[in-house]
């Protein structure tokens, strides 16, 4: 199908990812189908409604997100959601989160960064550790959601959908803004600066 990707639509405010274009071509499914599976949501919700501590775990998310950008190419590989919470537990200074609750900080990755700086979806690297496929969430805004996920998707078809995901996630075109990114998670002042300037945008 001929969807047009990456424009806002001003009736209904709706924002279509990009990076899922190609997995659209060749795809059988029809466009309203594939309109119902992409993320569509209301672009740039406010930070208000996250919570101080899924800002913070965020953080810590993101930046051992990126750093498996920076591995060599045999060994970059998504990571499971009890692995990254592993991780993060190690940088937290202040309690701990465990894999059934990153789910507010990964949201907050996609929803405000990833999304609004046309990136890909760098949560999508987070899996579930016995199929290896992220949750369905990884594509919509919860707070603005309009129709039900990938319910349509066979199981092939959501697999396949994931591949080309994870491979623009992990193609160079992007690295310079990741690294930028995982310099603005090396201190929480840094963090909270940056969260700033995006509240401005």
């Amino acid at each position: 199908p001929n969807i047009n990707i990456g424009r806002s639509n001003p009736a209904n405010n709706f924002f279509i990812v990009e990076s899922i274009r190609d997995s659209a071509e060749v795809s059988n499914l029809t466009e309203a189908v594939w309109i119902r599976i992409l993320w569509l949501g209301k672009l740039g919700g406010t930070m208000n409604g996250c919570s101080n501590r899924s800002r913070e775990v965020a953080r810590f998310a993101l930046r051992n997100l990126i750093k498996i950008l920076r591995f060599p190419k045999e060994q970059q590989e998504p990571i499971t959601y009890e692995e990254l919470s592993g991780l993060i537990n190690a940088e937290l200074e202040n309690g701990s989160t465990s894999a059934r609750s990153i789910g507010g900080a990964l949201g907050f990755i996609r929803d405000h960064i990833c999304l609004p700086k046309k990136l890909p979806l760098i949560n999508v690297l987070v899996v579930r550790a016995k199929d290896r496929l992220p949750g369905d969430e990884v594509f919509y805004k919860k707070q603005a959601l309009e129709t039900s996920s990938i319910e349509h998707l066979t199981k092939e078809q959501f697999k396949h959908l994931i591949g080309r995901l994870t491979k623009d996630v992990f193609s160079k075109a992007h690295l310079k803004t990741w690294e930028k990114l995982l310099g603005a998670t090396k201190t929480e002042k840094k963090w909270e600066e940056f969260l700033e300037k995006l509240r401005e945008e």
